[in-house]
């Protein structure tokens, strides 16, 4: 039994992503950046649970495909959000609906771009979060690497001796 959220998003034993999609490409059909964190866990040896979020694909690199993390029939102890910045506050309030607690925004295009349209986009994502108790990495932030835990969302430390 886990004794708080802040235990399960240092041990998660499962992730969501939003929004893994398909990348058109004249030479084969690829996956956008959400999908480079389920390869991600898959290489650092995940043992938990992965579920890919997107409202119209059913399958993404062998895993089924959840239209929204309500659907997701276990509990999830982290979302990593891979939307556009305009897309995520929109997110996060699915998160909140679904109870999820821990998150990690990816995304980039908030208060480190230095614009007003992204500091105050900043501050409406902090003060969601705020109210609603969520665990919140980011905004514009590569996210967790726990090797003792076999969970990553950094990429760069795979290939590097141990």
């Amino acid at each position: 039994m886990r004794t708080s959220n802040i235990e399960s998003l240092f041990d998660p034993k499962s992730v969501a992503v939003i929004e893994v999609s398909r990348v058109s490409s004249t030479k084969r059909d690829r996956f956008d950046r959400g999908a480079g964190f389920i390869s991600i866990f898959r290489k650092v040896g995940f043992p938990g649970r992965i579920y890919p979020i997107h409202p119209k694909i059913d399958e993404i690199l062998g895993l089924k495909a959840y239209a929204s993390l309500r659907d997701v029939p276990d509990p999830i102890d982290l979302v990593v959000i891979s939307v556009s910045n305009q897309q995520v506050l929109t997110a996060l309030e699915q998160c909140i609906d679904a109870g999820i607690k821990n998150v990690h925004v990816f995304t980039a295009g908030f208060g480190e771009t230095g614009e007003n349209e992204g500091k105050e986009l900043q501050e409406k994502l902090e003060a969601v979060a705020r109210r609603s108790g969520i665990n919140l990495i980011g905004p514009n932030c590569v996210g967790l690497h726990l090797p003792y835990m076999k969970f990553s969302t950094v990429s760069t430390f795979l290939d590097e001796p141990a």
